[in-house]
C-alpha cells in the first residue's frame, strides 16, 4: 500500500517534530489525541477516505455537532468540491511559540 500525500506530510511534521504545515491555505495540525486534522478557512477536518485523485475529509465536528460539511483534498494539494456549510462556529485555536496550535474550545 502507497502512502498517501496526507500521510507523508504529517509524518514529515512528526519527524521534525513540527506541529503544523502548510500549503495554499491548507494546514496540517496535530489534534490533542495526535491525530492528523486538515484545518482549512477556520475550521478543522478529519479524514474520511482516499482514492487515486486524493482524500475526502469530513468536519471534525461531525458526529458531536451533527455537521455535514466535507471537502476533498487532490493529490495536487488543492483543494477541490468542497460543502463548507457548517451547523456551528469555527473552533478557536491559540498558536504557540513554536508554530503549533493549541485548541481553545
Amino acid at each position: 500500500m502507497v502512502p498517501s500525500p496526507t500521510l507523508k506530510l504529517f509524518t514529515a511534521i512528526h519527524r521534525l517534530n513540527f506541529m503544523s504545515i502548510s500549503t495554499e491555505g491548507v494546514k496540517f495540525i496535530s489534534s490533542r489525541k495526535g491525530n492528523c486534522l486538515l484545518l482549512y478557512k477556520s475550521f478543522t477536518y478529519n479524514k474520511q477516505s482516499t482514492n487515486k485523485n486524493g482524500e475526502k475529509w469530513y468536519c471534525s465536528s461531525r458526529r458531536s455537532r451533527n455537521c455535514t460539511a466535507q471537502t476533498f483534498l487532490a493529490n495536487d494539494g488543492s483543494i477541490t468540491d468542497t460543502q463548507i456549510v457548517h451547523s456551528h462556529p469555527p473552533p478557536e485555536f491559540y498558536v504557540d511559540k513554536h508554530g503549533g496550535y493549541v485548541r481553545l474550545s
